[in-house]
């Protein structure tokens, strides 16, 4: 029996701008924070505070307010995935196991292939988002970022901290905490979320139901929640996973910067002939920022 192969290219082919915005553009942070595209390496982010001055009427024009404008930097990193898959591995293992008995149709591996991929590099860019890596395999996350900057909101002590004991009798404790060092003129803001963990989200969740707090709603689907009375939502993000690590902050004030705007965005997967095998060659940018490092309360 032939395995059939040479309908991968034109499934990519017909799906490859999908499958870019799809592998880029898909997450729970994307979903959440602010996307800029259009960044094809810095960019610029251009802010403007406005500090008035009241005082009691008189004659005469005395200006004393100030306008300060400043500016944050996005970069983002081009990453990529090559490979390389024999033709003969994986009919004889993989496909084997995959498709029902009978002849395999010919559309079925490209888009068993393709979403693959998309997947597992969904999966890369929701860690490293928050957490990030040095070297040149990754780019810079939130964690690494807002350590590197001073005016953060930050608990330098052990007891609410990163190394503090993240238990059952300890997590409604931290929470709470965080609660209540957030700057006041962000109270009313309707998107203040306290990004954590899915294990503390999940230890969080049982802890109230554990102190006989039911009079709150969560969404166990998506890990949110709103902290009991306050208007600030306590999400679980796979991104932290393994990690103590808390941001408080309004969601839109986190930056992920991407290009999506030229050619240097690829998803190709093809048969080579010269070579009797399928190449993989996946190719996107990424990078954060925050718009007010002072707006996010860390346990860092």
């Amino acid at each position: 029996m032939a395995f059939v192969i040479s309908s991968i290219n034109p499934f990519v082919n017909e799906t490859r701008e999908q499958l870019i915005e799809k592998t880029i553009l898909t997450g729970k942070t994307l979903d959440m924070v602010t996307v800029i595209p259009g960044i094809k390496y810095k960019e610029s982010i251009n802010q403007m505070a406005n500090t008035i001055s009241v005082r009691s009427a008189t004659c005469g024009f005395s200006a004393n307010g100030s306008i300060a404008f400043t500016q944050r930097v996005i970069e983002v990193t081009p990453l990529e995935v090559k490979d390389t898959l024999c033709p003969k591995t994986l009919e004889t293992i993989w496909l084997a196991q995959s498709f029902k008995p009978g002849a395999p149709k010919d559309l079925q591996l490209g888009p068993i292939v393709a979403e693959s991929y998309v997947k597992n590099i969904q999966n890369f860019n929701e860690k490293k988002l928050w957490v990030g890596a040095t070297g040149s395999n990754s780019f810079q996350g939130y964690i690494q970022l807002l350590s590197a900057e001073t005016t953060r909101v930050k608990d330098i002590g052990g007891t609410y901290g990163y190394t503090a004991s993240h238990v059952a009798g300890t997590i409604v404790g931290i929470v709470n905490y965080h609660v209540t060092q957030v700057p006041e003129e962000l109270l009313e803001n309707t998107d203040l979320c306290l990004f954590m963990s899915n294990a503390n989200y999940d230890l969080y969740c049982a802890a109230l139901v554990a102190a006989n707090m039911y009079h709150y709603t969560a969404d166990s689907s998506k890990r949110e929640m709103i902290i009991p009375g306050t208007g600030i939502k306590a999400v679980g993000m796979y991104g932290l996973t393994g990690y103590n690590y808390m941001i408080l902050t309004p969601s839109s004030n986190l930056i992920v910067g991407t290009d999506m705007m030229n050619e240097e965005e690829k998803f190709d997967i093809w048969y080579s002939q010269d070579n009797d095998e399928v190449r993989v060659n996946i190719q996107w940018k990424y990078g954060t920022q925050v718009y007010w490092p002072e707006f996010c309360v860390c346990n860092f």
